[in-house]
């Protein structure tokens, strides 16, 4: 079931496919979709934007889904609380020792909408309390 209201949303992923798809099955939802191919990238625009939500892989090259987690902890920490991670690494006992660690939802690539859907309604009671105008 989809969220009752459209979202602003961040897509970060290094492969364009999983990027296009998200994005797609994101706005057919009705949700606006911005998306990054790196960490670089998405520090950039969470520093300029104001995002509902943030869908994240956790590897990528230079600045991983991790590392930008623990930059945003210190810059726009209510952001942290608005991330979904997506990792097709889910034998790596670092990868999943984070995503237990940090309390976030995480989907394994390859997904469909059902399990962004599923994720996205564990975080939207966070989204009721915490607008985006808090880390603007």
């Amino acid at each position: 079931m989809a969220p009752q209201r459209a979202l602003q949303v961040l897509v970060v992923d290094d492969d364009p496919g999983i990027l296009s798809a998200l994005m797609r099955l994101l706005q057919r939802d009705g949700h606006t979709v911005e998306t990054a191919t790196d960490g670089h990238a998405a520090h950039a625009l969470l520093q300029e934007g104001c995002y509902d939500l943030i869908l994240c892989d956790l590897l990528m090259p230079e600045l991983d889904g991790q590392t930008l987690y623990g930059l945003l902890q210190r810059q726009l920490p209510a952001l942290c609380q608005r991330m979904i991670f997506l990792t097709g690494d889910t034998l790596s006992p670092d990868s999943m020792r984070f995503v237990e660690q940090c309390g976030q939802p995480w989907i394994p690539k390859p997904c469909g909408i059902a399990e962004v859907r599923t994720a996205m309604a564990q975080i939207l009671p966070a989204l009721v309390q915490d607008t985006p105008e808090e880390y603007g």
